[in-house]
């Protein structure tokens, strides 16, 4: 059993630091929502990240 299992997180956050506090809080046994715009995460669309390319 994880610390945080249980908690119900919903996540309208985007780009690339916002995400990093859910996806911890995920890995600490909290179910996350992630809410998006109906075209998606807009960070999809920049590529590889930088020294991915």
């Amino acid at each position: 059993m994880k610390g945080l299992e249980g908690i119900k997180v919903v996540e309208l956050t985007g780009y690339v630091a916002a995400p990093a506090c859910p996806r911890i809080l995920g890995e600490m046994g909290a179910t996350i929502y992630k809410i998006e715009p109906f075209s998606g995460d807009e960070y999809r669309t920049n590529g590889p990240g930088f020294g991915m390319q």
